[in-house]
């Protein structure tokens, strides 16, 4: 698995040889771990919306890896389709909820509520709902309710 990363990274890398402009930051290497998943794909994204040459870089991941009918994607969501099929965090709603309800305001108001607001959406909850408000009101500072 670790050569299929390596792989595509230098397939990225050599995607953007040759092009002017900014340069982004090349994306880390993904090392499996689901709960990373998200924000590895946000990176690669930007990575490789970062110049022309996608439709290059694609065709030419399909032939190095997929022969026969076997993967080969009609469009690059096809491809992010498939990796999130294989990466993404089947519990990442249940994890989200989980890690809603045991969030405690230590450190500054700024981070907890980040924190707060980005559970409430993985948790696929509102900020207004009920739930969300006992939470609230339970575990953040009472100088802050």
């Amino acid at each position: 698995m670790d050569r299929f990363y390596e792989t595509l990274l230098q397939c990225l890398e050599n995607q953007n040889q040759g092009q002017s402009g900014p340069r982004l930051k090349d994306p880390e290497t993904f090392n499996e771990a689901k709960n990373r998943y998200s924000l590895w794909k946000f990176a690669l994204q930007q990575y490789v919306a970062g110049g022309p040459g996608v439709d290059v870089w694609k065709e030419a991941f399909s032939r190095a890896h997929y022969n026969n009918g076997s993967w080969n994607f009609a469009d690059l969501a096809a491809f992010w389709t498939e990796l999130d099929k294989i990466f993404n965090d089947p519990n990442a709603k249940h994890t989200a909820q989980m890690k809603l309800e045991s969030l405690k305001m230590k450190g500054s108001a700024q981070r907890y509520f980040t924190e707060f607001e980005q559970l409430v959406t993985l948790a696929y909850y509102g900020l207004n709902d009920e739930f969300v408000l006992n939470i609230l009101q339970r575990n953040a500072r009472e100088d802050f309710i």
